[in-house]
């Protein structure tokens, strides 16, 4: 059986796959330089900068003054705690490595003001010397604790269990001159107690929602939910206005991540195994955070949150497209050399047959040797 049919045929085949590949990065290269060139990203990315470049030069300028001079205060109850101020490098849901990777849309330093440590820690002292007394004699004596339980660990668990379910009512203060100015952020207690009647899977139950099967006929998931922070977002009407809650953003909260929320709060597991016992002191400190604070609505990083959805980077959507252009340029790129290679030893054959290969004919006239003709027949 003679080759020569089936030299032709895989021949055949690789000139219609060097085609191929020659039509496929054609298409990608169009369509790469498509949208790479529709993108819009260069410019959409000067835009962006130019108009938080604004809002950095007014808050420096107009804002940061009047927000950093008014004394702010938080009421809890009946009892007042002082705000300190905090850099953005304390900022939760800023991430600082994406700002750092760009140093043009990096927010500058604007302080926010924080309570001192924790919600938790503003309950009455009473509640929290006697849980911290007896969470002292549970560490020394936790075997006979828990076999005999004292009448003292009774009490405080049961106070400051009662604490954190009462109705609170938590108001922010900002005092500038002899100016008073008073918002509410909350009024509901700090720990709830959540009944979930349509979650009937004990699986579900504990490991999605942190709580225990409805005890008796009731049916449902029984878990509890803690404050884990507060962040209000603040403007003033005026330069010497009346400072109020602030929704441009779509909420009058301090960030996207909580859905610009001024309250968000976190699953906590029940105390008990029938729910019917609130979480421990302990657990909770563990599990929320409760964390308070109040940010201007003119701070720049409040803005590049907002615009660029909490991910720090202007110009995203344009980005994509930008990177998806330059990756099918990269893909039309593999396409062309592999036609390239598929179609170079057929045309080197067919340039063989006729005479010497280009590369010899190069390589002699360059020598200046003569050129040897192929035998006539």
């Amino acid at each position: 059986m003679s080759l020569a049919p089936r030299t032709s045929s895989e021949e055949r085949q690789t000139r219609a796959c060097a085609g191929l590949c020659s039509l496929v990065a054609v298409v990608l290269l169009c369509v790469g330089a498509a949208l790479t060139r529709g993108s819009g990203y260069e410019a959409a990315r000067e835009d962006a900068l130019r108009r938080y470049d604004s809002v950095v030069d007014a808050w420096n300028e107009r804002y940061a003054l009047a927000f950093n001079a008014t004394a702010w205060s938080v009421l809890i109850d009946d009892v007042e705690f002082a705000l300190e101020g905090r850099g953005d490098e304390d900022q939760d849901g800023a991430d600082a490595d994406a700002a750092a990777s760009d140093d043009a849309s990096r927010p500058r330093v604007a302080l926010r003001m924080a309570l001192p440590g924790s919600l938790w820690d503003v309950a009455p002292t009473s509640v929290i010397a006697a849980w911290a007394e007896v969470a002292a004699e549970s560490s020394s004596s936790a075997e006979a604790e828990a076999s005999n339980p004292s009448e003292a660990a009774h009490a405080a668990a049961a106070a400051a269990r009662s604490w954190a379910q009462q109705r609170h009512n938590v108001t922010l203060l900002a005092r500038r001159g002899g100016q008073r100015d008073a918002l509410s952020l909350l009024l509901s207690p700090l720990l709830e107690r959540v009944v979930l009647p349509d979650v009937t899977s004990w699986k579900e139950c504990r490991v999605a929602h942190l709580g225990v099967p409805a005890s008796g006929n009731a049916s449902g998931c029984v878990t509890f939910q803690a404050v884990h922070s507060l962040c209000a977002c603040v403007s003033q009407d005026g330069p010497d206005g009346a400072w109020r809650l602030d929704e441009r953003f779509g909420g009058a909260g301090c960030g996207p991540e909580a859905q610009w929320r001024v309250v968000t709060r976190l699953r906590v597991q029940p105390g008990s195994e029938d729910g019917a016992e609130a979480p421990s002191w302990g657990a909770l400190r563990r599990a929320a955070r409760g964390a308070l604070g109040v940010r201007s609505a003119e701070d720049p990083l409040l803005w590049a949150l907002h615009e660029t959805d909490g991910s720090m980077v202007f110009a995203a959507a344009q980005a994509s497209r930008d990177a998806a252009g330059r990756l099918v340029l990269v893909v039309a790129g593999l396409a062309a050399l592999v036609a390239a290679l598929l179609g170079a030893p057929p045309l080197l054959a067919a340039l063989a047959a006729r005479g010497a290969p280009p590369l010899l004919r190069m390589r002699r006239r360059a020598r200046g040797e003569a050129l040897l003709e192929p035998p006539k027949t």
